[in-house]
């Protein structure tokens, strides 16, 4: 998983060095696609990855807006999965979803590295010596704490929540921080709720309202949406990550 897209040559080199460490090696593809520097986003999508790939499996995921910096990169061990990493809170909404024991050792980075290039030099050679049966202590030194990823926490008053926008998915559709379990009493399906100045209906799923109507509703995820059927919700609302956004009741 990585921000680096699929039109230049480093998600091939990255897999031509996994392959140099481990011929052996099975390469599954999540995403390169998550935006520029979007730690949230890529966090929230290897959130939503691990639990459906068998335990054991290593996850190198490189969203690293501090590549070349004093960040630390980590290899860590969760719920039966290893992950490699920069330590700057891609780890942590998955941690959260596995909880359990998380280990993590930090890895060196060598001399020759490139400032810009540690998917490369860093994060795929430790990756493919876990793959090849390295032990997770042998790749470095214990780290007793990991950067946290900073989000704001969705607030319910009364009648209406605050909550914030994770990112839109490639449909245009806008993730929100708000998971089922903690706001599924709030919304009943057909009711109608005030997003900004707007109406919209709480549906099920997008063919419940016509076409270019927005609504919100539980995504697969069990996070709330707001989406547009046939649609862009990111254009026609214009939010962002980070964009807080008030829905209330009606």
């Amino acid at each position: 998983l990585t921000d680096f897209g699929l039109s230049d040559h480093y998600v091939g080199v990255m897999k031509g060095v996994l392959l140099t460490h481990c011929p052996e090696v099975r390469l599954i593809d999540i995403t390169h696609q998550i935006q520029p520097q979007s730690v949230l986003q890529g966090a929230f999508c290897l959130s939503q990855a691990v639990p459906h790939f068998p335990p054991s499996t290593i996850f190198l995921a490189v969203v690293d807006p501090g590549v070349g910096t004093l960040r630390k990169a980590i290899a860590a061990e969760a719920g039966g999965y290893r992950f490699v990493l920069p330590d700057n809170g891609l780890l942590g909404m998955v941690s959260e979803r596995l909880g359990g024991e998380l280990r993590a050792v930090s890895l060196a980075v060598p001399e020759s590295a490139s400032g810009t290039f540690h998917g490369r030099d860093v994060f795929a050679p430790a990756a493919g010596r876990l793959a090849a049966g390295c032990a997770l202590e042998d790749l470095g030194e214990r780290v007793e704490e990991l950067i946290r990823l900073e989000r704001r926490q969705p607030h319910l008053n009364d009648t209406r929540w605050s909550v914030s926008v994770l990112f839109a998915d490639h449909f245009g559709n806008i993730c929100l921080d708000l998971e089922k379990s903690l706001g599924e009493s709030f919304f009943q399906l057909d009711a109608k709720y005030k997003v900004g100045e707007s109406v919209v209906t709480f549906g099920h799923t997008f063919g419940q309202v016509a076409r270019g109507e927005s609504l919100l509703l539980w995504n697969s995820s069990n996070y709330l949406e707001l989406a547009v059927r046939e649609g862009s919700a990111e254009k026609l609302w214009g939010l962002s990550s980070g964009s807080r956004i008030v829905i209330e009741k009606v």
